[in-house]
């Protein structure tokens, strides 16, 4: 629909088609007739818009996108919960909890015995969301008495909480499905079904890998990280079960990460305090390795440049000259594996 019809638009018109002589000032009997009726007609019509709108998937509302996300077969990411490991000095009753952080954990699965007399398990949160990755460093508290335990320490975060997928990133996904119907075993195929399991947070797939019939499906997890084992063997059983075409080979491979060490030394501009500026400065080297880590998916190899890091320490407005940027001790640009995705190390700013 080109344009909206107004209540006023409406009324005018309304107004307009009273036969000759017809008195259709405010409070003359025809106009008290017709407002209503315009009213009644502009609230159709504001309802109409609602209705084209939810038509289209790159237009509807939630409610509506989520019909046409299930009439293609996408299915919105459901929120997962973190899991972490915990170091104890006994073995562990099931169903034990702890504190840790905010959020309450139950007891997983076994993993091992780390050392002698100390065990590993898996905890996993309660409550599925992000909000818990924060969670690793804190105390870590038995929610009730466990006898003989006098040690408990949360060790690492192994699998990120995720939030709910966004109503944003589920739309493109559902755009992408209809302009591109499924076709079984095909490349976007691939990407598309593999790119919904929970957990892979973005794929590449490279046709031809090893030759004719071969594919190769490299993943990352949602975190731009490293994909858990579980994840690897939810993305294989998936493409055996429903892509896989009738003998073609299909290999899955997990990103790898790689540590980007950023060193970068800087006159601050005057007037910055040398803390804030440091820390500013740190603040954009994260934000370029995570821009980085963010073409793995739609490039051959991530490729981290030295421009770009200089232009983002420039961008913060706390410097006015940059002596020197490295990345992992390099002046130059970092081209790293097919497979491997840039994680922060350690930043020095001087």
């Amino acid at each position: 629909m080109n344009g909206k019809v107004s209540y006023e638009s409406i009324l005018a018109r309304m107004l307009a088609s009273a036969p000759g002589g017809v008195d259709v000032g405010e409070g003359s009997i025809f106009y008290d007739a017709v407002v209503p009726a315009a009213k009644e007609l502009a609230a159709m019509y504001e309802r109409l818009y609602d209705v084209v709108n939810d038509a289209f998937p790159d237009t509807c509302g939630e409610e509506a996108l989520l019909r046409h996300a299930e009439s293609l077969g996408v299915k919105r990411k459901a929120a997962t919960c973190a899991v972490v490991s915990a170091r104890v000095n006994k073995k562990l009753p099931g169903g034990s909890r702890f504190l840790l952080g905010r959020h309450v954990y139950v007891l997983g699965d076994y993993i091992d015995e780390y050392t002698i007399g100390r065990y590993r398990y898996r905890l996993v949160c309660e409550t599925a969301g992000s909000e818990a990755n924060l969670d690793v460093g804190e105390a870590l508290l038995p929610l009730s008495y466990i006898e003989g335990l006098t040690f408990c320490e949360c060790e690492k975060l192994l699998e990120a909480g995720r939030d709910e997928e966004d109503i944003e990133s589920l739309r493109r996904r559902v755009v992408e499905a209809r302009i591109s119907p499924r076709s079984f075993g095909s490349l976007d195929d691939n990407r598309r079904v593999v790119g919904g399991i929970d957990g892979v947070g973005g794929v590449k797939v490279t046709p031809r890998a090893s030759g004719a019939g071969t594919v190769r499906v490299a993943v990352r997890g949602d975190d731009a990280a490293a994909p858990s084992a579980e994840v690897i063997d939810e993305v294989k059983r998936v493409i055996a079960d429903e892509i896989a075409q009738l003998g073609q080979v299909v290999t899955v491979a997990g990103a790898v990460e790689k540590k980007a060490d950023i060193s970068a030394t800087v006159a601050y501009a005057d007037g910055v305090d040398a803390a804030a500026g440091k820390e500013a400065v740190g603040r954009a080297c994260g934000e370029f390795v995570t821009a980085a880590a963010a073409t793995w998916e739609s490039t051959a190899a991530v490729v981290m440049r030295i421009s770009q890091l200089t232009a983002r320490i420039y961008d913060t407005g706390v410097v006015k000259t940059v002596a020197s940027a490295k990345i992992n001790g390099s002046a130059v640009d970092v081209t790293l594996g097919a497979d491997e995705i840039p994680t922060l190390g350690t930043v020095t700013v001087s």
